[in-house]
């Protein structure tokens, strides 16, 4: 059974361009909104620890802009939780920003458009190997996280690492002012 995924064939080029040049850049209110999800990760060729697995989630939903004060509990590695293991179950509990609406303006904290640029690479903390865990992340990342222009491929192969697996490119919403320009 082939995995339902949303291809895009120019998304691997390598642009000097940001990522979501058109991306609101204004100031605006974001509220917290809460998620649970469950990540099913199965790979043939990248193996992490159950601690691993853990780490690895929590700094892709951090760099993404969740709050630190979140859960992440993987179960189920195939070797044992401290052996390097081909499957886990990731059961993550967190709080990712959403725009703040009329009715949550009181509610609100300072937010903004980030331009996001994830390819193997192009994040300190991520590399090609990573591909079957960016694609079993995928509708997490999704529908947690407020995106403008999200565009998000995995072509992960058994056995292989490439320097264009995946891409997940787009702004999303992230808390704190605007950076500056100039």
């Amino acid at each position: 059974m082939l995995a339902a995924a949303v291809t895009f064939p120019a998304v691997y080029a390598d642009s000097a361009a940001p990522a979501a040049s058109a991306a609101p850049a204004a100031p605006e209110l974001g509220v917290w909104q809460h998620h649970v999800a469950t990540i099913q990760y199965f790979a043939t060729t990248t193996r992490y620890s159950c601690d691993g697995v853990e780490d690895k989630v929590r700094q892709i939903l951090v760099f993404l802009g969740a709050r630190k004060d979140m859960s992440v509990v993987a179960q189920g590695c195939d070797r044992g939780p401290f052996r390097p293991s081909h499957m886990a179950t990731v059961k993550v509990d967190f709080y990712s920003l959403g725009p703040a609406g009329d009715e949550h303006a009181a509610d609100g904290v300072a937010a903004h458009w980030r331009a996001v640029d994830m390819r193997p690479l192009r994040v300190q903390f991520l590399s090609g190997d990573d591909c079957d865990l960016l694609k079993a992340m995928q509708s997490a990342l999704t529908t947690s996280f407020s995106w403008h222009d999200l565009k998000y491929g995995t072509s992960c192969f058994p056995y292989s690492e490439t320097s264009n697996s995946y891409a997940v490119k787009g702004a999303v919403l992230a808390p704190g002012a605007p950076p500056k320009s100039g």
